[in-house]
């Protein structure tokens, strides 16, 4: 399998296996891709849409960051176009409406913890 495309999580995994995932393509945080139909959730990649057609249909699928300093989260990805409530209103690739954040962190956190282990 291509390095760039991440991997599927089979288990769960914490900030720390995070922070250790190699290849690092930016040292300060991973990308990840859910897929909420599947509970798929993708980690690693160089670029969000690199997991395709793996992961699932793109229309399907959100995409993020999550910073290694404290866990926290930026749902950023060209895959969130007119996905969610709401976006940053200048930047169209961010959700930042809590309801779909919400739903969206279920798939994230049924696999990967967050908190500083």
């Amino acid at each position: 399998m291509d390095d760039r495309r991440g991997i599927i999580l089979d288990k769960n995994v914490g900030l720390d296996d995070l922070k250790s995932f190699e290849p690092k393509f930016f040292p300060d945080f991973i990308k990840f891709v859910i897929n909420p139909k599947t509970n798929k959730v993708n980690i690693g990649m160089a670029v969000h849409a690199a997991c395709l057609p793996e992961m699932g249909e793109k229309e399907d699928l959100i995409g993020g960051n999550i910073f290694f300093n404290d866990g926290h989260v930026v749902w950023e990805s060209t895959l969130n176009i007119n996905k969610g409530k709401e976006h940053d209103p200048n930047n169209r690739r961010i959700v930042i409406d809590e309801e779909s954040i919400e739903q969206f962190n279920q798939t994230l956190k049924a696999w990967v913890n967050l908190e500083n282990d």
